[in-house]
């Protein structure tokens, strides 16, 4: 117990999981061939202009045949955030064989960032077409985020840019997801307009006011979609207005330290945390945490939590939203066993769940030097993500759901952080997003 710190780090420099799921193709993967997908773009929290930003790209190999050769994959980075908007910077990837059949791959890269708060990328598997695949057209993947800090009682504008590639005039639809707008939400005006028409090669600003409830509590994502009306393509955006900071929670089997920390996409400094030991029984604890950010709103989860020397587990009891709303997850656990010799981690697994249905394995392979991630998403069947070296994952509440953070693992000695995340399905990527 002397060995664990508790509160004493607060870390915001949050990664933003990727969003929506990716679905597999709708093409049926012909015996012996391989079929790629870019799975997710993740990239590390807070974002701000001109610092480093890792970045990485995830690509699937949803066929039946293992890929056998190396090839190249491209990452486009926009400045503008919003729809078909020119790359401003283009990276080459190299992404090295083999993937096996079912097997997700991470290819991580370090960019510069262009802008505060916001990311524009596409990322495309496969640029030189080295791999025959069933489906060549299912290589490309789009992932836009504005983050926008607000208070409640309030209203806000996001400026959303949309950029016509084409060369001639284009009829653009763009309409909001209504199932993302929380309860007592709107938009000034009603919804995003339906109709934009669009210049060849010109921006056109699209810009809305959120009304923000005063007694809001959750930080929600809105999907925001245009189809361009010449050939039906579709891009999708997302929006997030911070107005509660979030908590999470990881723990470092090198030093031992379990740690929570705070973040809410947009601010890197001005939360105050703190924790409370409700009960306590030999190995056994309740405890409860609280992050407060600047104005006053705080997010407060009760942990029970089971320690020994190489045996750690908790699972989350409550999540309380500014002393008004509480809500209690249902069937949420995390274990870690985990063994440290003479400064080498020998081993290391991890059984978490994030609700049911949704669950994921984590095991480290000392001799190869690697980690086998494993996620069930609703009883489906297994996304296996294979990585070099130790990974290790933590839990994150956004908005009352739990949802799962791989960690910064690259200095043993530093308890981890959330400071290299990505995702590849809705368990590392947001449940309910």
């Amino acid at each position: 117990m002397e060995k664990t710190r508790i509160g004493a780090i607060i870390i915001v420099s949050m990664v933003f999981l990727s969003g929506m799921m990716v679905l597999p193709s709708s093409v049926q993967a012909k015996q012996g061939q391989p079929d790629l997908i870019v799975r997710g773009i993740g990239w590390v929290y807070p974002v701000e202009t001109g610092d480093s930003l890792p970045v990485t790209v995830t690509v699937e190999n949803i066929g039946e045949a293992s890929v056998q050769h190396g090839f190249w994959a491209e990452l486009h980075y926009a400045e503008l955030s919003g729809f078909w908007q020119e790359a401003t910077e283009t990276y080459q990837l190299w992404v090295e064989p083999p993937i096996r059949a079912g097997e997700i791959k991470a290819i991580e890269t370090t960019i510069v960032a262009l802008n505060t708060h916001q990311v524009n990328f596409e990322a495309i598997a496969d640029t030189t077409n080295l791999i025959t695949e069933v489906d060549e057209n299912n290589n490309e993947f789009h992932r836009c985020l504005i983050a926008v800090g607000a208070t409640p009682g309030t209203s806000i504008s996001v400026p959303v840019f949309l950029k016509n590639e084409m060369l001639f005039g284009d009829v653009f639809t763009v309409s909001v997801d209504e199932s993302t707008i929380p309860e007592g939400w709107g938009f000034a005006g009603g919804l995003p307009p339906t109709i934009v028409t669009a210049v060849p090669g010109g921006n056109v600003q699209l810009s809305e006011s959120a009304i923000i409830p005063l007694d809001t509590t959750t930080n929600p994502v809105f999907y925001l979609s245009a189809t361009r009306q010449s050939d039906l393509a579709s891009q999708t955006i997302m929006i997030k207005v911070i107005t509660t900071p979030e908590i999470g929670f990881s723990l470092n089997p090198y030093t031992n330290e379990f740690s929570m920390w705070g973040a809410d996409h947009t601010q890197q400094s001005d939360f105050v945390a703190s924790s409370t030991i409700i009960s306590e029984n030999g190995h056994k604890r309740v405890e409860q945490f609280t992050v407060t950010d600047y104005e006053g709103q705080y997010v407060q989860a009760t942990l029970e939590i089971l320690s020994t020397r190489q045996h750690f587990e908790y699972s989350i009891l409550e999540i309380n939203y500014n002393g008004v709303i509480t809500i209690t997850p249902e069937n949420n656990r995390f274990l870690t066993t985990f063994l440290v010799n003479n400064g080498e981690l020998n081993q290391f697994f991890q059984y978490s769940i994030y609700s049911p249905g949704n669950y994921a394995f984590t095991h480290y392979d000392s001799i190869n030097n690697e980690t086998e991630i494993t996620a069930i998403i609703d009883s489906g069947q297994p996304n296996i993500g294979t990585y070099y070296g130790w990974e290790a994952m933590g839990s994150r509440i956004e908005s009352g759901k739990i949802v799962a953070t791989l960690l910064d693992t690259s200095d043993p000695s530093e308890p981890c952080c959330a400071n290299n995340l990505f995702c590849y399905n809705p368990a590392f990527c947001g449940i309910g997003l």
